[in-house]
């Protein structure tokens, strides 16, 4: 039992390895799903630890640690999210005065540009995410 163990927590080691470096580099934990750092899918590691976190399935040092990461966060729901990239595009207008930014804009570690993409592109399907949407334009702003 305790080679399965040791092995098990080898391999949440090298996840959070790759984790702690995608942070580094990055500014904060944030990664999407299908994000891959040196061939390994850490989207789907975060995944499956927000998983194990809620089942409350996670080693109090592992909580710990994923804790400590700037960044990091248990959200799991779609208005956890929402709120999330809401926050940061605010902020960003805060610091530059402005919504507009070039693709590859990350904020404090959030692929921001990204969150505002899928915003644009749920309005042009005509999902504009209920009252949500009204948030994001200033009183009396456009549509």
């Amino acid at each position: 039992m305790t080679g399965r163990r040791d092995a098990a927590q080898a391999r949440w080691q090298h996840g959070f390895d790759q984790l702690r470096a995608h942070t580094a580099a990055h500014g904060a934990a944030t990664v999407h799903l299908h994000t891959v750092t040196d061939g390994f899918t850490i989207g789907r590691w975060a995944a499956r630890q927000r998983e194990r976190y809620w089942a409350r399935r996670l080693a109090p040092h592992q909580v710990e640690g994923l804790q400590a990461l700037p960044g990091w966060d248990w959200g799991h729901t779609d208005r956890d999210r929402w709120a999330q990239g809401f926050a940061h595009l605010q902020d960003y207008v805060r610091e530059h005065g402005h919504p507009t930014m070039d693709t590859t804009t990350i904020h404090d570690g959030y692929e921001l540009e990204a969150w505002v993409a899928r915003r644009r592109g749920n309005y042009h399907r005509g999902n504009p995410n209920g009252p949500r949407r009204w948030r994001c334009c200033p009183a009396g702003g456009g549509r």
